[in-house]
Formats: structure tokens, C-alpha cells, sequence
């Protein structure tokens, strides 16, 4: 840089009020600044408007530190509403998951009475059929012996 850049830059720095907020450039101290050293009016004036204006929409440091500041909140505070809307989630699916159980559990022992209650039936069936296999047995050996009978009385 030349030395009337450097000189320039440094005024320019030394005109902009160091407040809080770092924003309120001295234009027209920063104009007279420039015509001291030197620059014509007309060309101080403008820079220092056109200075002036860059400075409004310049981001400081406290600027993204405050921006920073803000995110990482709004990070913090959206993991906080997604932690709860998760444990929310998990305790509704908890939930769902605990009835289906003991639906499911319900329809089992269900299920398993009605099996009982067929094996019932079965073995019943099961002891008619033996009960009428010895019938069906004895009704055919009285029907054999009736037909022995028969025959030994007809005439040969």
C-alpha cells in the first residue's frame, strides 16, 4: 500500500467512534480528515458518504458474536424440543407397544382355552368311537352267533 492508502485506512479507523455497538462512523470528521491530507473536497465528501454507508452494513465482530450467541441457542433449545418430542414419541410408542402385548397375550390365552375345549371334544369323540367299536364288535359276533343258530336249525 502507498502511504496515503495507509493514511486514509487510518483514518478511517481512527473516525470510526469505538461505542458499544461499534457502528457510528464520524463522517463528516472522517471528510475534513481526508481534506487536511490533502484529498479535494468534492472526492472527501463522497468517499466519506460511500465509507459511511459500507460502515452501516459492515458485520463487526460483536455482530457474529451475537449472531453466534443466538445460534448456538436456537441449536440448544431445537435439541431440547427434539429430546422431547423424542421421549414423547418413545413413551407413546411404549405405550402402543405394552397394549399390543397384552392384547396379543389375551388372544393367546384365548386361543389356548379354545384348545382346550377342542382336546375336550376330541377325547369325548375319541371315547364314543372306542364305545361304539365295542358295540359295532358285539353287535356283529351276535349277529355271527344268530346266523350259527340259524343255520344249525335248518334242515340239512
Amino acid at each position: 500500500m502507498m502511504a496515503n492508502q495507509l493514511q486514509v485506512l487510518n483514518t478511517c479507523q481512527s473516525y470510526h467512534q469505538k461505542d458499544s455497538d461499534m457502528r457510528k462512523f464520524n463522517v463528516i470528521s472522517y471528510e475534513q480528515e481526508l481534506e487536511a491530507a490533502g484529498v479535494p473536497k468534492e472526492q472527501a465528501a463522497v468517499h466519506a458518504r460511500a465509507l459511511g454507508q459500507v460502515m452501516t452494513e459492515v458485520a463487526f465482530s460483536s455482530d457474529l458474536k451475537t449472531v453466534e450467541h443466538y445460534l448456538r441457542q436456537e441449536i440448544f433449545n431445537s435439541e431440547q424440543r427434539l429430546s422431547e418430542r423424542l421421549e414423547a414419541v418413545r413413551e407413546t410408542l411404549n405405550a402402543k407397544i405394552d397394549a399390543a402385548k397384552i392384547e396379543l397375550n389375551a388372544k393367546i390365552d384365548l386361543i389356548k382355552l379354545e384348545l382346550g375345549i377342542l382336546s375336550g371334544r376330541i377325547s369325548a369323540v375319541e371315547r364314543e368311537l372306542t364305545v361304539h367299536r365295542w358295540l359295532f364288535g358285539l353287535v356283529i359276533t351276535l349277529q355271527a352267533g344268530t346266523l350259527a343258530a340259524v343255520i344249525k336249525l335248518l334242515p340239512h
